[in-house]
């Protein structure tokens, strides 16, 4: 029980810290939140009584619009269709017309006034009317005073029909209100001629408007005309007058009209406004296109809400009444709920105060009982906690005891493998666990070896000699690596768990470092059945023994060394001076055979070569001869089995030989040893040699191992220090050899000679074998041999493209490759296929700049594996990379020297183009100069005809080229050929292997060609032809000489080109004197045929032979005849050619040339010839009037270029101007004729004396003059009468 003081100053607390009361908190709150819903609700029920007005409201006066509405219109309709019946039927068209037209003071004027007065006022439609023209101007109306009176155009601007109310009618009417009702007349053919308008005024107004007060008092209507003018209407008398509104109000109405203006269905809209007075207003707003206006009918607001606004005084006074009973309620409500609250309050002080039996009664299943219950729940949890707490403090207590015990157990036992097993079977059996194992490390202290262990699994570890890697995948390893202990709650859950048959229960494990002072010496690995069975007391209690054990294990190894026999440790260090001083592996392995002769214990000293061990030296102190003749054969073994049983260092053996490796349990069973030691003797390569300790007693004392193994490790350190020696003198003559090498490397002369030398230098360095050195050209994917040395003799090596050999392999990856074992099989696991006889042993490096490949150096030898070394490979790949800028230096003098002379011979050929306009020498000297300069086989340059069709060979070196030319060797363009190719595709093209391309066709006159390419010669997308090279050298071509061919092929292509637009501009400048003869004979031909022969037969001339003739237009334009020709059959005179149809009649038609390629492909051209296959035809024109068309037809394809054609249309030009001349010649020489015969008949007839010879002497002229058989006159004696 709680001591009853400290219980009143709680409970006097209590009282002044909690002094508010829960009934009144909950009254209060939930009145808030009771008035919150009935103020919301009152509220909406307001808003949406008030909107069910609104729309109320807006419905009815919806209604009343449109009812309004639809009968304003129908009496608009009326107006209107009374005006329109105006203008109805034929008669009623004439009466405006004239009425438009006539004197306003005629009969007839006052007539048609006086019947439209009577059409339009009589019945009361209208209060007066007006015609007007198309200009404004009043014609008549029904007040003659406003005859004459123009009016604004602009008011009249519709399509037929329209009324619109207006204000004002200036200067008919200034301030009055009207209705004009208005019609459009038109002629048949859609020409307005005037407009009719029917004027109401404001008083018959009335009474089509006054419907739409039908709301007052309660509304007022208001009328907006088109020119944004406000108008009211007086609710009793319907009087218009102006109005005044609020201008934001009136903004907005007017924005809204002009928006419905343009739709063309009415739509009513209500808008919130402010009226004149400033009073609020629900305002409803329509157009009516009927009379162009908008009406707003507009609500006050104080109307439309006067009877909601009434109810707000009584539902305040019954929100506040309801507020009031619902407060009421709420007390009496909460009362109940906060006395059973006080009850569990009371009991719960008494709960805190220590009377833990104290528990609240639930007399309800509401929230109330829930925590009633929740109460007791929790005083039984309290009070199985404290219970809990008092058995776990037992158990801490038993813990510590224990622990305290196995520590004590620990100190008092001095051998430390008996202390090792007592601490674990103590851990065993007090803390019950399933398996305790102790781990120590090597002297590597790289392996945990188990020492000792309690449990199921301690016979089967130590059968196995079982052990672990510091640094394996085991929760043993990860302790000892990190120094940190592991526990593992769930040994399924931890990845670093090592399933271990031995143990197949194992649910959870902790596993302990052994250390001191950092360094780790062992691990304490504890297993259990049970999971989670290790908490952190555990843990901590396992960390403290496992620092006891680190401390018991270092002090029983400072007892155990200092039993060492001092004197022997003296001699041994004494003479480990001597190996000191060993300068080589064999010095050092005389030297530590003298020192190990001296031991008290039988000792040998075995040297490892290969598989086997060698005897170095043996004593027995224990019998008087040595154990050396039983060993004069080296002992077979397997090196790498050995190797593995002494990875962790020196093994001992103590009590029987078993488990050591089948040559070394030999050797014991010679000599009789009981127990052997075997310390492992280590350099550079791996295993060197081992010294084997042996006693025959009952078991092997470990007191004498430890000075022997600091011994192995001297000698392990000596040969170490010999082979640096070793590899420091090799170095020393590489470097030797890289400096004589890079010697080499600056000054070379010649590239050959340069390999020979670097032969030299690696012969002295790795031996005499054979040396390949072979050079990769990039551009080609080839790979060159420049030298190659084989049994003694410089061989010579054909280039070979980059494959799938070990030299392409090298180039590819660009690494390294040395194989001195089973090379052949080896080479197929990479891939590359061998010729030849292959290599036994085989070491080539690649030479790399800037990390690409040149080439690479190989070096072979035929007959022997294990040639070669990791050294010489180190050493050999330096060489490359030397020897790769040697080579790479030499390539680019010679390709700079290449460059200059293709340059020169570049530059020489482009002087010559500059200089002559003879191709023929110019090609000759290009093909020439480029098989000399580049060390080519052949040079050849094809041109192509002037269809396109073939590759004619125009100059080309040597006797093959004389013959070809002699030949008229020609390739079709596009065929099966490089050259045809070429000339088809404009695209260089490279066979860089004839003897390997099948495709390739070789010329019987050039045998030796084995690489070939055609450049083609182009001025811009024009092939003019194609440079054809070709070598007695494969892969002859790459990317630099390519480069020069093509820049020489541009050079001759221009030349060519050039040549070409000389010769043509000498044809074009025969051509046009030739042009000016023909023209100036066809213009002094005395007529027009003469003129059209002059000229085909000039042009016939000039287009060699062609057919040539010309055509003109007949008199109706329909026909084209043949006017002159040549070259065609005599009926050809007779052909007509219908415009529009064949060559001719298209262009004709069109006014424009038209140049047939090959006649048979267009559909337009009309057979005259069967042997034409070209045509050209030219329109003649003359100022825009076609009089004929100039045809020429070739029986070649294509014959025809753009020069003829402009040539043609020169020609064209003149001729047309020529047969226009000669047709106006005739045409006056015809009408000077005409007028001579007139004039003679006209004097003959006045000659006449009576007026019968006049007729006879006209009838006879008139017959002479037309030609005529008959001539008859006849004179009617009527006319003469009347007349």
């Amino acid at each position: 029980m709680a001591n009853p003081a400290p219980a009143l100053i709680h409970e006097s607390d209590d009282k002044g810290r909690f002094k508010g009361s829960l009934t009144s908190t909950l009254v209060r709150t939930l009145l808030i939140f009771t008035f919150i819903p009935l103020a919301l609700m009152a509220g909406a029920a307001y808003v949406r009584a008030r909107s069910l007005l609104t729309e109320q409201a807006v419905t009815q006066s919806e209604n009343l619009l449109a009812n309004q509405i639809e009968i304003i219109a129908q009496e608009v309709e009326v107006k209107e269709q009374n005006i329109l019946e105006q203008f109805e039927g034929e008669d009623a068209a004439v009466l405006v017309e004239v009425a438009l037209q006539a004197d306003p003071q005629s009969d007839q004027f006052r007539a048609i006034q006086t019947q439209f007065s009577k059409n339009l006022l009589d019945e009361k439609q209208f209060d007066a009317f007006l015609l007007i023209d198309d200009d404004g101007n009043i014609k008549f109306a029904s007040n003659e005073e406003w005859r004459g009176i123009t009016l604004a155009p602009d008011l009249f601007a519709f399509d037929q029909k329209q009324s619109m109310l207006v204000y004002g009618l200036p200067p008919l009417y200034d301030d009055e209100f009207t209705l004009l009702t208005m019609a459009a007349y038109t002629t048949k053919d859609g020409s307005r001629l005037g407009t009719l308008i029917g004027i109401t005024k404001a008083e018959n107004l009335k009474s089509m408007l006054q419907p739409l007060n039908g709301l007052a008092p309660y509304a007022k209507t208001y009328f907006i005309l088109p020119n944004e003018q406000v108008f009211i209407t007086d609710q009793s008398d319907g009087v218009f007058s102006p109005a005044t509104i609020d201008p934001a109000s009136q903004e907005k109405i007017i924005t809204e009209v002009n928006t419905q203006r343009e739709q063309t269905a009415p739509v009513t809209t209500s808008l919130d406004v402010k009226l004149e007075n400033g009073q609020a207003a629900l305002a409803l707003l329509v157009w009516i296109s009927s009379i162009q206006s908008g009406v707003v009918l507009a609500i006050e607001a104080d109307t439309v809400y006067s009877q909601i606004n009434s109810l707000a005084p009584f539902t305040i006074l019954l929100a506040i009444a309801a507020a009031a009973a619902m407060g009421l309620v709420l007390f009496y409500g909460s009362r109940r709920v906060v006395k059973p609250l006080q009850s569990l309050t009371n009991i719960t002080k008494k709960f805190a105060q220590g009377e833990w039996n104290q528990r609240a009664e639930v007399l309800s299943n509401d929230e109330v009982g829930q925590l009633s219950y929740s109460f007791n729940y929790l005083a039984d949890q309290i009070e199985d906690m404290y219970k809990s707490l008092e058995k776990k403090v037992d158990e801490r207590a038993l813990q510590i005891r224990t622990a305290a015990e196995v520590a004590q157990s620990i100190t008092t036992i001095t051998n430390i493998d008996e202390m090792l097993n007592k601490t674990v079977e103590l851990l065993v059996q007090q803390f019950k666990f399933y398996q305790a194992s102790i781990f120590l490390m090597d002297r590597s202290n790289k392996r945990l070896d188990f020492k000792a262990g309690f449990g199921s699994a301690t016979q089967g570890y130590i059968e196995q000699n079982y052990s672990l890697d510091v640094n394996s995948a085991s929760t043993v390893g990860w302790a000892a690596a990190n120094n940190q202990a592991r526990v593992t709650p769930d040994v399924s859950e931890d990845p670093l768990y090592l399933k271990n048959e031995l143990l197949p229960e194992t649910k959870s494990e902790v596993c302990v470092p052994i250390s001191l002072n950092e360094q780790v010496l062992g691990v304490l690995d504890v297993q259990s059945t049970e999971l989670n069975a290790f908490n952190s007391d555990t843990t901590v209690m396992l960390e403290t023994l496992a620092s006891q054990i680190a401390a018991a294990i270092q002090t029983s190894k400072l007892v155990e060394n200092s039993q060492i026999d001092f004197q022997e440790l003296d001699r041994l260090y004494r003479s480990s001076r001597m190996l000191a001083e060993a300068q080589s592996e064999a010095e050092t392995l005389r030297i530590s055979g003298q020192i190990l002769r001296s031991a008290p214990y039988p000792i040998l000293l075995f040297q490892v070569v290969k598989d086997s061990l060698k005897l170095v030296t043996a004593s027995d102190a224990s019998r008087a001869e040595t154990s050396s003749g039983e060993f004069q054969n080296p002992i077979q073994t397997n090196t790498q089995e050995l190797s593995t049983f002494l990875a962790r260092g020196s093994v001992i053996a103590a009590s029987s030989p078993v488990g050591l490796p089948k040559a070394l349990q030999e050797i014991t069973k010679i000599l009789g040893f009981t127990g052997a030691a075997i310390l492992p003797i280590r350099g550079q390569a791996g295993l060197a040699a081992i010294i084997m300790i042996g006693s025959r007693q009952q078991s092997f004392s470990n007191l004498a191992v430890p000075p022997y193994e600091n011994l192995a490790d001297l000698i392990s350190a000596a040969f170490q220090r010999s082979a640096t020696l070793a590899q420091t003198e090799r170095r020393l003559q590489e470097v030797e050899s890289l400096a004589s090498i890079n010697e080499l490397t600056s000054s070379i002369a010649d590239i050959n000679g340069f390999f020979r030398d670097l032969l030299t230098k690696i012969q002295q360095i790795i031996g005499d074998y054979n040396l390949i050195v072979a050079i990769y050209d990039e551009t080609t994917d080839t790979v060159n041999i420049p030298f190659s040395y084989e049994n003694g003799k410089i061989q010579s090596i054909q280039p070979f493209p980059l494959g799938e050999g070990l030299t392409s392999i090298l180039i590819r990856t660009r690494q390294p490759l040395m194989m001195v074992k089973d090379t052949e099989k080896r080479a197929a696991e990479l891939g590359a296929k061998v010729v030849g006889k292959p290599a036994k042993s085989w070491m080539g490096a690649p030479m790399l700049v800037h990390g690409n490949p040149i080439g690479a150096l190989i070096i072979q030898d035929l007959e022997h594996e294990n040639a070669f070394t990791e050294d010489d490979l180190r050493f050999f790949t330096t060489v490359a990379g030397q020897t790769a800028g040697a080579v790479y230096n030499a390539q680019l003098l010679e390709e700079s020297k290449r460059k200059a002379v293709q340059v020169e011979a570049a530059a020489e050929i482009a002087r010559d183009i500059s200089g002559s306009l003879n191709l023929d020498e110019l090609l000759n000297k290009a093909v020439n100069l480029i098989r000399e300069r580049f060390n080519f086989y052949h040079a050849a340059i094809f041109l192509l005809d002037l269809p396109g069709e073939f590759a004619i060979i125009r100059e080309a070196t040597g006797e093959a080229g004389a013959q070809l030319k002699r030949q008229g060797h020609k390739i079709g363009v596009g065929s099966k050929s490089i050259v045809g190719f070429v000339s088809s595709k404009g695209e260089l093209l490279v066979v860089s292997d004839t003897a390997k391309d099948l495709t390739y066709y070789a010329n019987p006159l050039l045998p030796d060609t084995r690489a070939e390419a055609a450049i083609p010669l182009r001025v811009g997308d024009r092939i003019l032809g194609v440079l054809d090279v070709q070598s007695t050298a494969p892969f002859a071509f790459h990317e630099d000489n390519l480069k020069s061919l093509q820049v020489l092929a541009d050079q001759l292509a221009i030349a060519v080109e050039n040549s070409e637009l000389f010769a043509e501009t000498q044809e074009h400048l025969s051509q046009h004197r030739l042009l000016h003869h023909i023209t100036s004979t066809a213009a002094s031909g005395t007529t027009l045929e003469e003129a059209l022969e002059s000229a085909v037969n000039g042009l016939q001339v000039t287009l060699g032979g062609d057919r040539v003739m010309i055509l003109l237009t007949d008199r109706d334009k329909r026909t084209l005849e043949v006017k002159a020709s040549v070259g065609y059959s005599e009926d050809i005179s007779d052909l007509k050619v219908e415009i529009g149809k064949g060559v001719t009649g298209w262009v004709a038609a069109h006014k424009r040339p038209l140049r047939l390629r090959n006649v048979t492909e267009d559909p337009r051209y009309i057979q005259t010839s069967p042997n034409t296959r070209s045509e050209l035809a030219i329109p003649l024109i003359y100022r825009n009037e076609t009089l004929g068309v100039i045809n020429v037809e070739s029986e070649q394809v294509d014959a025809y270029s753009e020069n003829d054609e402009e040539m043609l249309g020169t020609l064209g030009g003149s001729l047309a101007a020529v047969i226009a001349n000669a047709r106006l010649l005739e045409q006056i020489r015809a009408q000077t004729e005409r007028e001579r015969l007139v004039f003679e008949i006209t004097g003959k007839i006045r000659r006449s004396t009576d007026i019968q010879s006049i007729l006879q002497t006209t009838a006879s002229e008139i017959a002479r003059v037309t030609g005529a058989r008959y001539t008859k006159i006849e004179i009617d004696p009527r006319n003469e009468e009347n007349s």
